[in-house]
């Protein structure tokens, strides 16, 4: 049985609309039905496609979400998914059980849940792309200095959730290079198997643009 129907849909009463407040001040929960539901058993059944809306939600408008992550600072939601019954209209004919929304894969850099900019992926694909800006130093990404060493190491997830150590270098261009090249092969390996073609071209886009900065560092 899919996930999305397995979530029964009982009517709310018009106390339960009345009573209603906005999500994070902007969300316009429209729904005709319960959105959270608890059987004469004391199971708890939520509505997958609200759950996934107040998330995003959330990362576009709480203030506390946004100070522990800063990379969503600028983050918004466009007008027309302020409102539920819009964001699942779109989201019902998407290929979502089992994934991740993601709203910069198909734009680079984009900070506006739309329509247009979004689209569900696995895990895999979701985390692919992340640079650990917070955790990874002074340094650039996928590069560390080792004061044992003397030396700089270059490592990066092997798209499986492991760290991959790719080896010891003398200055962090080369150690950046390593990290550049390893994961540019790695992406477009991603890219190659991914059947949504908004998903692969934004994966060959974000590839290219690794490269872009590879030649930044070594000009």
């Amino acid at each position: 049985m899919k996930e999305g129907f397995e979530f029964p849909m009982v009517t709310a009463s018009k106390l339960s609309l009345s009573l209603r407040k906005l999500v994070r001040g902007v969300g316009i929960n429209d729904a005709e039905y319960k959105t959270s539901y608890r059987d004469n058993k004391g199971k708890t059944y939520k509505c997958p496609y609200y759950e996934r809306w107040k998330s995003m939600v959330e990362r576009g408008y709480s203030e506390k979400y946004k100070e522990t992550r800063t990379t969503y600072k600028d983050v918004t939601i466009c007008e027309e998914w302020h409102t539920f019954s819009n964001f699942r209209s779109w989201m019902e004919k998407q290929d979502w059980e089992g994934k991740q929304l993601d709203k910069d894969i198909i734009l680079p850099n984009n900070k506006v849940y739309s329509p247009q900019t979004c689209v569900f992926v696995s895990s895999q694909v979701n985390t692919l792309l992340s640079d650990n800006g917070k955790s990874r130093g002074k340094y650039k990404q996928g590069v560390s200095f080792r004061k044992a060493t003397g030396k700089f190491q270059a490592q990066c997830k092997n798209g499986a959730g492991k760290q991959k150590k790719l080896g010891y270098f003398p200055t962090e261009a080369q150690a950046y290079e390593a990290y550049v090249t390893y994961k540019h092969a790695l992406i477009l390996k991603v890219a190659d198997e991914q059947r949504d073609i908004r998903v692969k071209n934004g994966l060959l886009l974000h590839a290219q643009l690794l490269l872009d900065t590879l030649e930044e560092v070594t000009a």
